[in-house]
């Protein structure tokens, strides 16, 4: 540790600031920029997650944990995980029931916990989200999103359709002549 101080001394405070800059320049540079987007509901007694998926993306994999505010759930099995056989267009998914087209990896076994995170796996990103459930709404039509908000299926739509299409538009073009 000693070593490195006595390196970042000599680089002096200009030095350092360009060397932070185009460090974070670069690795900027290899992130994708997609941020996944889940949405929570209850629809007679079951947990219902909505995943965004912008155009081109497919869900290949979804888990759930029961959360018990101790982070413990990050080296523990999930309560309950489905892998796609193939990448999967599917936006809904209910807790403990298998979508068409995908495998049960770990059942389960009894009712969904009180507070629960999960996480979803889909090309080019990833999504986790999560909270108590008897906090989802289900009044129909109304979600709580990742953020906290609660909004309805059509304005939460809208929302990621923007951001899928600004980053879209922050893609580089290749011109074929």
């Amino acid at each position: 540790m000693a070593c490195r101080r006595r390196t970042l001394d000599r680089l002096g405070p200009v030095k350092l600031f360009v060397f932070a800059a185009i460090f974070g320049l670069v690795f900027s540079a290899c992130d994708p920029g997609f941020r996944g987007a889940t949405g929570m509901e209850l629809v007679d007694d079951s947990v219902v997650t909505h995943v965004f998926l912008c155009p081109g993306q497919l869900l290949e994999g979804f888990a759930a944990w029961e959360d018990k505010g101790d982070f413990s759930h990050l080296s523990g099995p999930p309560i309950w995980e489905v892998r796609a056989v193939e990448a999967s267009a599917i936006e809904r998914i209910v807790i403990g029931v298998e979508p068409v087209g995908f495998e049960t990896v770990v059942t389960l076994d009894g009712p969904v916990p009180p507070d629960i995170i999960i996480s979803v796996d889909m090309t080019g990103g990833h999504a986790i989200g999560g909270g108590t459930v008897a906090d989802y709404p289900s009044d129909g039509n109304v979600l709580s999103v990742e953020t906290g908000e609660v909004m309805t299926l059509d304005e939460w739509r809208a929302q990621e359709g923007e951001y899928c299409r600004q980053l879209d538009e922050q893609r580089p073009r290749i011109r074929l002549p």
